[in-house]
């Protein structure tokens, strides 16, 4: 019976989707966390680009349903539920030795009993070519030997590892017998981290994060079955990236940031330098912060950044064709002439913000293209917005200029997904909306930090990106306190070859001001003739709790009262509650004498403006004694009082023997004295 089933499954398969070539669409509704694990890490090895297999994308909910058929892959949702294949089918062909090409063997290994080391188990099935397998006895014994099944399944792993013959690679179970996660890492890192490449991936295996442990003082790792961030496991996979969770990993001091220093230190991976860091770091969530999100001072390089991607499913899939196969190509928008500078107008561009999480991108920022769609296509004339004339006095759009911030890896992981971006933006607005990099720059880390020749590369990157999405307009992210040494080191390197023209300004992970000289006296400052970097407005959710969550009235109120000749961008974020709509509601509320732009235009805007007034010495050095003015003779104590905050957060357990004080020995810049 089972034979038959198979045959069907493959017909299908063959006649699926005359116009785009076979897929098989795997169905992992109703399974447990382990058999899902064991079928993204099959799905990620058959979508190898060197196999030449089935792509295999795996149906988990709505979202991947109408990823496949909003990117044309297939016609409509009753084509896509009548192709679903049962996943234990899909293990059939998995395990069959026809594909032992591609899958060699599979990994035993204890679900329950080496939960925090699933993530280093992943990355030996990418470097093994192996599915792991939830702990059963070898097959070499007989049936009625097998103890009873410690881990709930509906897929019979049993028979199919006696029908196919697979061979076993690695028992994890008695390997990795009694190791800690720190153990397992260094273990994967010595014997196989010279075949990873690509980078580093972050999969959290199911701590809760220390926000839910009680807040300040002792906080202790804790697991929860269930509770695990797997989703990326297919992409880890096809990658054979270096995926690792270790709970103290960016504490200093501690031996397991010890180990991350080690294993980051140029000399010692293949990987890229900046250290690309999927999946993300949510592990200590200080004050509604994620401390180590960014990663960049993590460990003692300070030679890291993070491309978002927790919760994305089907990465392996939407990146399957060969490397350097070419993406679409970028959006070209309408030849717009840059405005001429009036004096008693206002100027501001608008920006999608979070682009750099491309969990957001394949999830809720859809929903925002489609409305943008919508709202520009069906409002009617007396609720339209009209954006500034191109010279042509018949050009008028109906709808303002708006910018998508949009990770620039996601024409090279998923070029279908971004030919979808483009293609609705374009259709949206005929052109007015465009792509600018997001936080900050080729990776969401604080650049502003790294040393000069990890920071030189990172440029480089960053210039080569901003070509990609045909863009002169970057958001700048750096650590709270930093932004004098970014001022001083890092943004004038980008005056060199002037492909970056526009630079957001954020705090992170606190959204306060910007204390650092060229933002005490206006709105943004040009660098080198041809860098303008912007104190930009944030505006988050409309709840009314503080500056940053103002209703669309209010928001449009503060523009329009602006002193005349203001100039500067307003960075959106959905984290706080803030809808499209208001976006939309403000626009509408806005005074003639306010001119919304194309992002790309904001630079000629201000340098046709030109600087304002240097603020003189005597400024700077009240700026320079700046802990002096606030704190008076508490002055000295400052580092003193700023280890005992951090001693306070960042107490680790008595079973970990970690000394009080953990950050005690961080670069004091990172918090800017």
């Amino acid at each position: 019976m089972r034979r038959t089933t198979t045959l069907l499954v493959l017909l299908l398969i063959v006649t699926l989707f005359d116009s785009t070539g076979a897929i098989q669409i795997v169905d992992l509704s109703g399974l447990e966390e382990h058999e899902k694990l064991s079928l993204r890490v099959c799905a990620g090895l058959f979508n190898r680009p060197e196999n030449q297999g089935e792509p295999v994308y795996l149906h988990g909910g709505e979202r991947d349903q109408s990823w496949l058929v909003d990117v044309g892959l297939i016609d409509d949702d009753a084509s896509y539920e009548g192709s679903l294949i049962p996943a234990e089918d899909f293990l059939v062909q998995c395990f069959h030795e026809s594909n032992r090409a591609a899958v060699k063997g599979y990994i035993r290994y204890s679900f329950t009993g080496q939960l925090a080391l699933l993530p280093n188990i992943i990355t030996l099935a990418g470097v093994l070519d192996a599915i792991p397998i939830f702990d059963f006895a070898p097959v070499s014994l007989a049936i009625s030997e097998l103890p009873k099944q410690t881990t709930r399944s509906s897929i019979n792993f049993v028979n199919l590892v006696q029908d196919s013959g697979i061979p076993l690679l690695l028992d994890a179970t008695s390997e990795f017998e009694g190791f800690t996660a720190l153990d397992a890492t260094r273990y994967v890192f010595e014997n196989y981290g010279q075949m990873t490449q690509g980078g580093i991936a972050k999969m959290n295996p199911g701590y809760k994060p220390a926000e839910d442990l009680g807040g300040l003082g002792e906080w202790t790792p804790e697991l929860v079955p269930g509770n695990s961030r797997l989703r990326l496991s297919d992409f880890v996979i096809q990658q054979r990236l270096f995926a690792f969770y270790l709970w103290f990993g960016c504490i200093q001091g501690d031996p397991e940031e010890q180990y991350v220093s080690y294993m980051t230190n140029p000399n010692n991976n293949p990987w890229p330098n900046p250290i690309p860091v999927y999946g993300y770091d949510r592990t200590f969530t200080v004050f509604q912060g994620d401390f180590f999100e960014a990663n960049t001072h993590c460990g003692n390089h300070w030679n890291m950044g993070t491309i978002a991607t927790e919760t994305v499913t089907n990465l392996s899939f939407f990146n399957r064709a060969p490397a350097g196969t070419s993406s679409s190509s970028p959006i070209v928008p309408l030849a717009v002439q840059d405005p001429v500078y009036n004096p008693d107008k206002n100027y501001i561009a608008v920006v999608v913000g979070d682009g750099d999480n491309l969990s957001f991108v394949e999830d809720w920022r859809v929903d925002w293209m489609k409305e943008r769609v919508r709202y520009c296509s069906e409002r009617p004339p007396d609720q339209q917005v009209l954006s500034l004339a191109n010279g042509d006095p018949a050009f008028q759009p109906i709808c303002y200029p708006l910018s998508w911030s949009m990770s620039p890896h996601l024409p090279i992981l998923a070029p279908e997904m971004w030919q979808w971006y483009q293609d609705s933006a374009f259709n949206a607005t005929q052109g007015l909306d465009t792509f600018v990099l997001p936080p900050s720059g080729h990776l969401y880390g604080y650049p502003g930090l790294m040393g000069p020749q990890t920071q030189a590369e990172f440029i480089r990157l960053t210039e080569q990106d901003a070509r990609t999405l045909n863009t002169n307009t970057m958001v700048a992210w750096e650590w709270v306190g930093t932004w004098n040494n970014a001022f001083t080191n890092y943004f004038p390197r980008y005056t060199n070859n002037g492909v970056i023209e526009s630079v957001l300004a954020m705090n992170v992970p606190y959204a306060l001001p910007i204390v650092t000289y060229p933002f005490l006296d206006n709105t943004y400052r040009i660098i080198g003739g041809n860098l303008a970097v912007f104190d930009t407005v944030f505006w988050r959710g409309v709840d009314n709790r503080d500056d940053f969550h103002v209703s669309a009235d209010q928001m449009a109120n503060r523009i329009n009262n602006f002193p005349r000749g203001y100039i500067n961008y307003i960075y959106t974020s959905s984290d706080g509650g803030l809808e499209l709509d208001d976006i939309h509601d403000m626009m509408l509320l806005l005074d003639g004498h306010v001119e919304v732009v194309d992002s790309s235009q904001m630079a000629s805007l201000a340098k046709q403006k030109g600087n304002p007034p240097d603020l003189g010495q005597d400024i700077l050095d009240e700026l320079q004694n700046l802990p002096e003015v606030i704190l008076g003779d508490n002055a000295e104590d400052v580092v003193d009082i700023l280890n005992g905050f951090i001693d306070g957060i960042f107490r680790t357990s008595e079973s970990k023997e970690q000394p009080k004080g953990a950050l005690r020995q961080s670069n004091p810049d990172m918090f800017g004295f």
